[in-house]
């Protein structure tokens, strides 16, 4: 509940600053913590798409994976 309370004012806000798009950035596939592959899971059913695996952000050690949304004035996800 907490962390769908979170999202939604997370894409709130940069709505109102006329933004299109959220970016966040998590851990790729290619690390083998089980608890990433359950982050990019919510990420994408709440609506964001991997558009960007940076490994040389963080290290081989720490893959990066960008993800983005395309947020909407006209509804909000909730996340849940």
């Amino acid at each position: 509940m907490l962390g769908a309370l979170l999202l939604f004012h997370a894409e709130r806000w940069p709505i109102t600053q006329g933004a299109q798009l959220l970016q966040v950035k998590t851990i790729a596939s290619a690390s083998p913590n089980p608890h990433y592959a359950q982050t990019r899971a919510y990420f994408e059913r709440i609506g964001f798409a991997a558009i960007k695996g940076v490994p040389e952000l963080r290290g081989p050690w720490n893959p990066c994976l960008q993800v983005v949304k395309a947020i909407d004035s006209g509804k909000f996800t909730h996340g849940e």
